[in-house]
């Protein structure tokens, strides 16, 4: 799906700080994709990147957004010199679409408080999260129904320390899910840049920890 002069956008976690970069294919081959050092978009400098960095890579075709997690493996000298990148298989390379994020099932805490008092508040998990919104379960006694608002206090274990959110949301959809609980999707109606980072920045570390532990595994 890569292909020679595909305009590059990669995502790095920096300490906190979540830096943005440009950059193009240089070349590719079957394991590898050959990118020109990366231009820090907010230094305007370009970067040597240490073999090991995990990134997101995101870029655009035909007016559809792609997006894939990578690693440095190495670095080369062509005409120019070169940064070796780990070639993600097309089934790793995910479609987006406009303000469309990375889903990923996992547990994480949250509380779920009423704006208007109307329930009292519970505290439950996850069953999946995205920078755009979640899904929980909810006992079947608590009123929340399509387009009812809430607040969500969230729990982001990132690898540089927790990270507590507080998140006007609203539901999407309910469902049955069982006897005594109904499973909600709901989408956050407000949140900051920052805390937007914050969430794909755990939406990363996880899909990275889980592609590391398959490799193992296939080892």
């Amino acid at each position: 799906m890569l292909r020679i002069g595909d305009f590059l956008t990669i995502e790095i976690q920096e300490g906190t700080r979540l830096e943005k970069f440009r950059s193009k294919v240089a070349d590719l081959d079957e394991e590898s994709l050959y990118i020109e050092y990366p231009v820090n978009l907010r230094t305007n400098r370009t970067s040597f990147l240490m073999i090991g960095t995990n990134m997101q890579v995101s870029f655009t075709r035909d007016d559809s957004s792609y997006l894939f997690f990578t690693e440095v493996t190495g670095r080369v000298k062509r005409e120019l010199p070169l940064l070796q990148l780990k070639r993600p298989g097309d089934d790793e390379i995910h479609r987006i679409q406009r303000r469309e994020f990375v889903r990923i099932k996992w547990p994480v805490d949250i509380a779920v408080h009423p704006i208007r008092n109307e329930f009292s508040p519970f505290c439950t998990v996850t069953d999946d999260i995205s920078a755009g919104g979640l899904s929980f379960y909810a006992p079947a006694s608590v009123p929340l129904a399509e387009n009812d608002p809430f607040i969500s206090w969230i729990v982001l274990p990132l690898q540089s320390g927790y990270q507590y959110l507080k998140l006007k949301s609203a539901v999407v959809r309910t469902e049955r899910a069982r006897e005594n609980a109904n499973l909600l999707s709901t989408q956050f109606l407000e949140k900051t840049a920052q805390e937007e980072q914050h969430l794909m920045r755990f939406v990363f570390e996880v899909q990275l920890a889980l592609r590391q532990k398959e490799t193992r595994f296939r080892v």
